[in-house]
């Protein structure tokens, strides 16, 4: 497995990444009529969007040429207070979960907020997303905040961890 620094010619496979995972890993706590409407075409503006914001960093984990997972890391976009950076993304193929690929991501990612002095720094996770509360909670973060976002038609709970 290779990570390195996303470019704009990965975004169509970041996006298809993204897609994949939350349909899989969200599909016990999240509306799965909403899982069903989420199409790369759809998506791939956003995706496109967030390449271009400074100060953000996309790290993509390879293998044999295809990009298995991804982690934004960059500026903090709430809780700035309390935080200077913040760990914006974590996505892993559901093939691919569970066999040390979000750790290489996260532990990239987090580096590059402390180089670049970002710390602290913090995640935000859905609250029922058991799996990756207790990945966060395993690196050492904290639960520090709540807030309702809302997915679809429906409004859901997600915490904020915060990392030192």
């Amino acid at each position: 497995m290779n990570i390195r620094l996303a470019d704009l010619n990965d975004v169509e496979a970041l996006t298809a990444v993204n897609v994949e995972a939350w349909q899989s890993s969200y599909r016990h706590f999240v509306d799965p009529a909403f899982l069903q409407t989420l199409r790369v075409s759809d998506r791939l503006e956003g995706f496109r969007k967030l390449a271009l914001v400074s100060e953000l960093h996309c790290f993509v984990a390879e293998e044999d040429n295809q990009i298995i997972g991804f982690c934004h890391a960059g500026l903090a976009r709430v809780l700035k207070h309390l935080v200077k950076g913040e760990v914006w993304t974590c996505y892993v193929l559901s093939q691919y979960q569970r066999q040390g690929v979000g750790s290489r991501l996260w532990q990239t990612a987090t580096q590059y907020l402390k180089d670049k002095n970002f710390a602290p720094y913090s995640v935000w996770v859905l609250a029922e997303n058991k799996p990756a509360r207790a990945f966060y909670e395993k690196q050492g973060g904290v639960p520090q905040h709540t807030q309702k976002v809302r997915i679809g038609e429906k409004e859901y709970e997600e915490v904020c961890y915060a990392f030192s």
